[in-house]
């Protein structure tokens, strides 16, 4: 230390931290702290192998003279080299059993202290064994209850004579998923870079009310891990894992779409990409993947989709498992093909010129099953990979003959789809032609073109809304923003909840304290009157 002049009687205060914050330990020691360059020697505790920090304060009566925080490598000749799970994603019933090896020699009457805390800062199981004389490794085994979370934390101490020699601890994830008859409170964010800032942001989520955080555009191998303090914040993931909407500045001939939906070596791109994606989230028992937001296939009146070679293929595959034989597609047509390869996608111009709308109305719905389709494809794929979660897609839909969605066969596939609440007719449909369980609500938050902006009042009646739709969400944007969007946010810079955001979050604690249960489980009742959907 450099020190002015001497502190006859300074006070050392350290508290002893890991590389996520969380404080280890606090020692104290009273020294004489001589002018000019000196090295001063501070008590330390048995502290986790690896690396740990040191927040040093000098104090002169019982104010701050000084203050440091020093990067510290902790090693032990007498201790545990490593920690070795057994596996990737633990089972809900099953036990935590690791491997332990060891450095130096283990003497006589050495003990493993084991405890296992969960996301919440719970021990929820602990033991004490002992480690035979002279061993290099031994295997463990940590009985647990069933878990609320997916993620807890192993901590192994080597004990000797009461004494802690080394300390180490290993991350475990176990498999655990957010009941779906319970109401959850989504929120839109986009991961950091900033490992710390992203530690920072998901425990004011947690602490805010949140339960399952959204992140927005996450694929590829490192996805996952850019995610990893939402599962150690003990929040539930719903990962947005690709896109299938077309580029915005994307230049295609007229009627195609591009890419086109079926198009094999699109659909292998995408589906390399969902597989490899879901692996990785896959220890994280993620409630659900999304396939994105704003999928819109596209076209118009004007501009028909989709007549891209792979489309007329899929569109004459489809004429055939309709029709059977082509003698039936000719009676529907009123044409003379000799086979189905002659037959062409046909415009609604073309339709109303021939006076014949049944060739317009096939393209229509082949193109519609097509869209279907590549998310089937893409859920499918998925759950290969992870089995439990549910898949959809959100802000998307569209109630045109041109837009290629079919609610119904949409529906049928997939089992999350959240619309927007600029559009009731949607989410009516979603809360009609849905599967039972299907994930489902309206996206709402701090938008200002829609939904009440910031209001209190309009942040306390969504989530209730949505429940007396029979919704089993709420889905809030956005919680932390940027310089484009400072405005459309739920947080403020220092991320304390701004009072929107309370409303929003104390609304869905009231709704979770029982109320989702009685009526999530309930029959609406029918008035008798509907809506007939073709």
């Amino acid at each position: 230390v450099q020190c002015g002049k001497t502190l006859w009687r300074a006070q050392l205060d350290v508290v002893w931290r890991d590389p996520q914050g969380r404080g280890l330990a606090r020692t104290t020691a009273t020294q004489r702290v001589p002018s000019g360059a000196s090295t001063l020697s501070i008590p330390a505790p048995v502290l986790p192998v690896g690396r740990a920090f040191a927040t040093m304060r000098v104090l002169v009566d019982g104010k701050v003279a000084g203050s440091a925080c020093l990067p510290v490598e902790v090693q032990s000749q007498l201790g545990m080299a490593s920690i070795g799970l057994g596996q990737e994603l633990y089972a809900a019933d099953a036990p935590i059993a690791a491997g332990v090896e060891f450095t130096g020699t283990i003497p006589e009457k050495a003990t493993l202290d084991l405890a296992l805390t969960n996301a919440f800062g719970h021990v929820v199981a602990q033991d004490s064994v002992a480690v035979p004389v002279g061993a290099g490794a031994m295997p463990i085994s940590l009985a647990v209850p069933p878990p609320l979370c997916v993620w807890h934390e192993l901590t192994v101490k080597l004990r000797l004579d009461g004494q802690v020699l080394a300390v180490r601890r290993a991350e475990v994830f176990r498999e655990w998923r957010r009941p779906y008859d319970d109401f959850s409170l989504v929120a839109w964010y986009g991961p950091s870079a900033d490992a710390y800032y992203d530690r920072l942001v998901n425990q004011a989520l947690r602490r805010a009310g949140v339960d399952t955080v959204y992140p927005s555009h996450v694929w590829g191998e490192d996805a996952a891990q850019r995610c990893v303090e939402s599962v150690r914040a003990g929040l539930t993931v719903l990962p947005y894992i690709c896109a299938v909407r077309m580029p915005r500045n994307g230049k295609a001939p007229p009627h195609q779409r591009a890419p086109a939906v079926t198009d094999p070596a699109y659909q292998a791109e995408l589906v390399e990409q969902v597989r490899t994606t879901s692996r990785g989230f896959r220890p994280f028992c993620p409630s659900g993947y999304s396939l994105g937001d704003e999928n819109y296939f596209g076209g118009s009146e004007g501009n028909e989709l989709c007549t891209a070679p792979s489309s007329v293929v899929y569109f004459r595959n489809w004429l055939k498992a309709k029709y059977g034989t082509v003698g039936l597609l000719n009676k529907a047509w009123e044409s003379d093909f000799a086979g189905f390869e002659q037959a062409q996608p046909v415009l609604v111009g073309d339709a109303r010129k021939q006076g014949n709308p049944a060739p317009w109305i096939d393209f229509r719905l082949a193109t519609e099953q097509s869209w279907t389709d590549i998310f089937a494809l893409l859920a499918r794929e998925i759950r290969t990979v992870d089995k439990g979660p549910l898949i959809g897609h959100e802000g998307s839909g569209n109630l045109s003959s041109f837009g290629g969605f079919d609610w119904w066969s949409m529906l049928r596939e997939l089992d999350m789809f959240v619309p927007y609440p600029g559009r009731p007719s949607g989410g009516n449909l979603v809360r009609s032609l849905r599967n039972p369980g299907t994930m489902s609500s309206y996206w709402y938050g701090a938008y200002t073109f829609s939904s009440g902006g910031r209001r209190e009042t309009t942040m306390r009646y969504f989530p209730w809304y949505s429940l007396f739709q029979g919704f089993n969400s709420a889905w809030y944007f956005n919680t932390i923003g940027h310089a484009n969007m400072p405005h459309e946010v739920g947080f403020a810079a220092d991320l304390r909840p701004l009072p929107h955001f309370v409303a929003t979050s104390a609304a869905c604690t009231e709704i979770k304290s029982g109320f989702d249960r009685l009526l999530l489980g309930s029959r609406r009742a029918n008035d008798g009157i509907a809506i007939y959907y073709s």
